[in-house]
């Protein structure tokens, strides 16, 4: 419940005290290996309220050396935390472990990591040859494309947000245009606030690359809106921040 819950959206508020009763529930009947799968979530969501980081994955890491699954949930929250943060080079660090530790793809924890990783690829920092960072994106895209065809509600605003980067990459300012605004709807539509979020920052992004700054503002404060309903303190913060530079610019 609270991993999908997570993945899905919920209030970042609401699933931490939910996983905290949880976690006290495991402690009072001795579920140690459940436990250590609740405190990854639990530490993943107090991150993205908040960045606090005042627990840390010392349990899961040494559950992770005797247990797969938990080795493959302590990749996936890495990514997701480093992924949210911003932190694009962390996140490829993580997801590029996936061949080590043989995530399942076709798991909703493979297909996320997939996704983040796709978009990541776009926003690092490291010298690697052009059509390696391609290839990529166009293999999360093509997954998520075929998994899309079985659950559009789940998948098909994940593929748009990928192409509008990929257009974006290729100073395809039309086509981006339309997949970013595609990709805002269909994370509506399905009710995902904080994809809704990611993908109005990243159309922001977009807009200011070609210093269109008007609209990158419009497109910073909506992703505010959407992140603060999630209940991401730090993502609204960050948010402001963008918003703060590109006014010291102005002037």
């Amino acid at each position: 419940f609270i991993h999908k819950s997570l993945l899905s959206g919920a209030n970042l508020s609401a699933l931490k005290i939910e996983a905290e009763y949880i976690i006290k529930l495991m402690e009072a009947h001795s579920q140690d290996f459940p436990r250590s799968f609740m405190k990854l979530h639990h530490q993943t969501i107090a991150v993205l309220i908040s960045r606090d980081s005042s627990t840390d994955d010392q349990e899961a890491e040494q559950g992770a050396s005797k247990v797969m699954e938990l080795s493959e949930a302590l990749v996936f929250h890495r990514a997701m935390r480093s992924f949210y943060m911003g932190h694009y080079d962390r996140c490829l660090f993580h997801t590029d472990k996936i061949g080590n530790i043989n995530v399942r793809v076709r798991t909703l924890r493979g297909m996320m990591l997939l996704f983040y990783q796709g978009i990541a690829s776009f926003h690092t920092t490291k010298r690697v040859r052009r059509y390696t960072l391609k290839a990529t994106s166009v293999h999360s895209i093509n997954v998520l494309r075929k998994a899309a065809e079985d659950s559009r509600w789940n998948w098909q605003n994940k593929v748009a947000l990928l192409e509008a980067e990929l257009f974006s990459s290729e100073n395809n300012f039309d086509d981006a245009k339309v997949a970013y605004n595609s990709a805002i709807a269909l994370s509506r539509s399905s009710k995902f606030v904080h994809e809704e979020g990611l993908s109005c920052e990243l159309a922001a992004n977009h807009y200011k690359k070609h210093g269109d700054i008007s609209t990158a503002r419009q497109y910073y404060l909506q992703a505010k809106h959407c992140y603060n309903n999630w209940g991401s303190k730090v993502k609204g913060e960050m948010m402001d921040q963008k918003l703060e530079m590109m006014n010291s610019c102005m002037f």
